[in-house]
């Protein structure tokens, strides 16, 4: 029986009995965790065989709890290697900033109109900053129609003007802002909402 008896305890592994074979003889072994397991007698008799493999798993568990890095340096790293894969792969990483920034703003086209308007302003270098859902709102405060024709504004043919024009020193903010029919905006350009209007024939 090479010296191992029904009942003796190897680490987490008792025997309950025992398995004849010539070549491999094995014990059969319940774990302290309940598993049932069927060693060879000698990795029992050598210490190779301590349990079911629970006890593997928890020093591992342990390690990895023990080796785990805070969120932000895990961040820190993970875009530091983003940044140098981008430097090795410039053409791909345009790819895929740009196939992003395309679904982004197909599924928040208000939010992409927004942020071109925020960009043309910064080129001109015009100041400020307009609100979110900034359409809706003058919308609303118009009661759906065209500052200057007062015509019912259709979806996809708004268009957010500025009332005192950004090249002419105004101020990129709700206050300088209304929505006219893309008809009105496209004849109106760069002039300033006074001058349009008297050139309609109002506010003579």
């Amino acid at each position: 029986m090479n010296g191992i008896q029904i009942g003796q305890r190897f680490s987490r592994l008792t025997v309950t009995a025992l398995i004849s074979d010539k070549k491999n003889p094995k014990a059969q072994c319940i774990c302290d965790c309940g598993s049932i397991v069927t060693p060879q007698r000698g990795a029992l008799r050598n210490g190779r065989a301590k349990s079911c493999g629970c006890l593997r798993r928890e020093i591992l568990r342990e390690h990895s709890e023990s080796s785990r890095l805070p969120i932000e340096q895990l961040k820190s790293r993970r875009a530091e290697r983003d940044r140098k894969w981008a430097l090795l792969n410039p053409v791909r990483a345009r790819q895929i900033n740009n196939a992003a920034t395309r679904r982004h703003y197909a599924k928040y086209p208000e939010k992409a109109r927004e942020n071109c308007r925020a960009r043309r302003a910064r080129l001109i270098g015009a100041y400020g900053v307009i609100s979110s859902g900034i359409e809706t709102t003058l919308h609303e405060r118009q009661k759906g129609k065209c500052a200057c024709c007062k015509s019912r504004l259709k979806v996809g043919n708004v268009h957010l003007d500025h009332v005192k024009p950004l090249v002419k020193g105004g101020l990129h903010e709700d206050l300088n802002l209304q929505l006219l029919c893309a008809t009105c905006n496209l004849k109106k350009g760069a002039r300033d909402s006074v001058d349009f209007m008297q050139s309609r024939g109002f506010l003579l």
